[in-house]
């Protein structure tokens, strides 16, 4: 493949060996070969066949707040969705996946809709929220989804809140090669100036437990499911765990590395916040390799203290080896 090819099928300049850390919240990264911005379907389609026929490897680039990028890139195609059409009709939302959370949070509420303040809050862009089911104060994408458009394997496809087998932090977008288009929600009418204070009371709560400074991708793991009765017993023995997580069955991952005396450990620039656990923080210059020590550090001692397997909210890209 060369870049005439490539070039050919898109508006925008196809870049070689960009530097991915600009592309990230947590703002490290080595180079992909390729970066190609894509404005319109028919666009994406095209790079999709160029991509398949020349057995090139890609990954679909959204906000980049929820990826980890190793220090010596990506050997494929970062593709960065940048559909950003929406329209309200009623109470239903319609917006493309490239757009990001915030503004289509906000658009809602400006149209008097309810249903989505809490999503002011998140960073990213639709298509990562709906990937990973994104929630918080007492909301999730799945509660507010009626449908969506995918491409898969070329084609464009309508597929039904039911279809997305949801999950906590999970969607089927996370285990298969389907790509998300865009997304139809459902709200409800509602009076805007409460619409408004929701959104600034649930910013405020925001910027009280989480930290604003250095680079993040967010929560880092996903929280803990207990499985079992026994497993719940068995936790409880070792760790004074809250009445809502027993009711639950959810354990809050900062809450649980701060019982483990790990809030403010630091590897290099690579830092667990002091305010919030389940933050992990670039300083300045910190190394993917510096983060991903701190995740295999706190993951052990999750394991080795209370068998508690973690698992990571953030995607890792280029660690193959």
């Amino acid at each position: 493949m060369n870049m005439q090819t490539l070039q050919s099928v898109v508006k925008r300049p196809v870049k070689e060996q960009e530097l991915l850390a600009g592309y990230t919240n947590f703002r490290v990264g080595g180079p992909a070969r390729w970066m190609v911005e894509v404005e319109r379907v028919e666009e994406l389609q095209a790079v999709l066949a160029i991509a398949k026929q020349a057995q090139i490897p890609y990954v679909i680039l959204g906000g980049g707040s929820n990826l980890l990028v190793s220090d010596k890139g990506f050997d494929g195609m970062m593709i960065r969705l940048l559909l950003r059409e929406y329209k309200i009709e009623g109470n239903r939302v319609w917006t493309q996946a490239g757009l990001p959370t915030v503004a289509v949070a906000r658009a809602a509420g400006d149209a008097g809709l309810t249903g989505l303040e809490w999503a002011v809050t998140l960073p990213g862009t639709i298509g990562g929220a709906v990937r990973g089911n994104a929630g918080c104060f007492g909301g999730e994408m799945k509660d507010v989804l009626v449908s969506a458009t995918v491409l898969r394997e070329g084609r464009i496809v309508t597929i039904r809140n039911q279809d997305f087998a949801f999950g906590y932090r999970d969607s089927m977008l996370k285990h298969g090669k389907d790509i998300l288009l865009d997304v139809t929600f459902e709200l409800i009418p509602g009076d805007r100036e409460v619409i408004q204070e929701k959104m600034q009371m649930c910013l405020q709560k925001r910027r009280e437990s989480q930290p604003t400074s250095g680079g993040s991708a967010g929560c880092l793991f996903k929280n803990y499911q207990i499985k079992s009765d026994e497993e719940l017993a068995r936790l409880q023995e070792t760790l004074d765990l809250q009445p809502t997580m027993m009711e639950k069955r959810l354990i809050a991952t900062g809450w649980l590395i701060d019982q483990m005396g790990l809030k403010g450990l630091r590897i290099g620039d690579a830092q667990i916040s002091e305010q919030h656990g389940n933050f992990l923080l670039n300083m300045g210059s910190a190394t993917a390799d510096q983060i991903m020590q701190l995740i295999s550090f706190i993951k052990t001692k999750a394991r080795d203290l209370y068998g508690i397997q973690l698992e990571e909210e953030v995607q890792l890209i280029g660690f193959e080896d």
